[in-house]
């Protein structure tokens, strides 16, 4: 309850502030950007009525089992992304040094 709260103050809070870089390009584009939410809101109900779906079918260790195989292959995928931008941030920073 506390979170929706948190989240609905800083929603109103930050309704109409502007972008940090609004003023230099001068295209007035908000800090919040509601089409993200309008894309993705309906996917996220989705994703809850499907997840209710199922979890009245499945037996708790294949929901469990289903679960821990998501987070480790997120977990690999993050893992992944991460090395690359560090490889990526090495090389940039040696390019710089070597000018």
């Amino acid at each position: 309850m506390c979170g929706l709260i948190a989240a609905f103050i800083r929603f109103i809070v930050n309704f109409s502030t502007k972008h940090p870089n609004a003023q230099k390009a001068k295209h007035g584009k908000l800090v919040i950007d509601y089409e993200m939410v309008a894309l993705t809101m309906p996917v996220l109900y989705l994703g809850t009525l499907l997840g209710v779906q199922i979890n009245t079918y499945l037996s708790s260790t294949v929901l469990a089992i289903s679960i821990g195989l998501t987070l480790l292959f997120m977990s690999y995928t993050v893992y992944k992304k991460a090395m690359k931008s560090y490889q990526d941030e090495n090389i940039k920073m040696q390019k710089e040094q070597g000018n």
